[in-house]
């Protein structure tokens, strides 16, 4: 069966004294196909006078086999297709509200076995999960005066299915992302920048098979594309600045990312800037980046800037880096500037 839902919205109230309310959750547990058009809201309310922002929900999407995977047909009879805007960030206030988070996974579905004998018994085909490039997901920390939140939790677009074939190997659809991403730290006007959060993509099919073996459907099948931006910075801070977040891409027979990446450390004022988060872009096969990458330190004007990030681009077969890689540390007016 198929899934559309048009928008939803879970979202907590703002008060006018005390703290804001959290946002709700939002957990479709789906044996089908997925449409998700409109709008998703599960953010945090506001607080008021010396009440905090409220935490921001999440959504989560757990998607199940059906027998079509069995059936060597075309992927898309059963896969997600997101192009909702979600916005599930902490509210603001005295302290800021923590983000909430995005996932979508197919890693907890084990298929039936192929029935097909030989030759027609290539690895099943798991379907794609894809959110396309009009949506934005922004989980980000709230803004505070005496602590900025924290963006959310981990998030996910994680396709691991344990479906096996008769020689026992498992393969997985494609995660596709062409959306926005804002994870990013909120900031604190009198106090530390909030910590960026971290997005994990993964196709991860069989080691076992070359290539284009029992894969018909290439643009589908075990492996990673990426064409939105993904912030993941801290937030700056009139004391610290907030430590960046994490980006992990892996696919089993390509990564291909052409969005800017980044997870700076936010910039500081009377203490020191934020730490950077790191970057991993990896596949037993080739990978591709065309987008610009930074893990830059978080600079400060009295305290001293952070050292450079961590990043790693690496495949088996083809590495190609087209973009600017930048891991710099953070520069500092009167205090020591970090290494890079």
């Amino acid at each position: 069966f198929q899934f559309y839902l048009n928008s939803t919205k879970l979202t907590a109230p703002s008060t006018l004294g005390g703290d804001g309310g959290n946002g709700g959750h939002w957990y479709p547990e789906v044996w089908g196909a997925v449409r998700q058009t409109g709008s998703v809201d599960t953010h945090g309310g506001n607080g008021a006078g010396t009440g905090n922002g409220g935490n921001g929900g999440y959504l989560q999407f757990d998607l199940n086999w059906d027998y079509t995977w069995s059936q060597k047909l075309p992927p898309n009879t059963n896969a997600l297709w997101f192009g909702a805007s979600v916005n599930a960030s902490g509210g603001d206030g005295a302290t800021g509200g923590r983000g909430g988070y995005f996932s979508v996974s197919q890693s907890d579905a084990t298929g039936p076995a192929n029935p097909y004998p030989a030759p027609n018994n290539d690895p099943l085909h798991a379907p794609p999960l894809v959110l396309v490039g009009f949506a934005t997901i922004d989980a980000s920390g709230g803004d505070g005066a005496t602590a900025g939140g924290n963006a959310g939790g981990d998030n996910y677009i994680a396709s691991w299915v344990s479906s096996y074939d008769m020689n026992g190997d498992y393969i997985a659809g494609a995660a596709v992302n062409e959306a926005k991403w804002l994870l990013k730290g909120g900031a604190a006007s009198a106090g530390a920048g909030g910590s960026g959060s971290s997005l994990y993509m993964y196709g991860a099919g069989s080691t076992e098979s070359a290539p284009g073996d029992g894969n018909p459907y290439p643009p589908y099948d075990s492996g990673v594309k990426n064409t939105g931006s993904i912030y993941a910075s801290g937030g700056a801070g009139s004391t610290a600045g907030g430590s960046g977040g994490y980006v992990q891409f892996f696919g089993e027979y390509y990564v291909d990312s052409s969005g800017d990446l980044d997870v700076s450390g936010g910039a500081g004022t009377s203490a020191g800037g934020g730490s950077p988060g790191s970057i991993y872009l990896t596949s037993n096969s080739e990978m591709t980046c065309s987008g610009n990458v930074l893990a830059n330190g978080g600079g400060s004007r009295s305290g001293g800037g952070a050292d450079g990030g961590y990043v790693e681009l690496t495949a088996e077969s083809v590495a190609t880096v087209r973009g600017a890689v930048s891991v710099n540390g953070g520069s500092s007016t009167s205090g020591a500037g970090g290494y890079g």
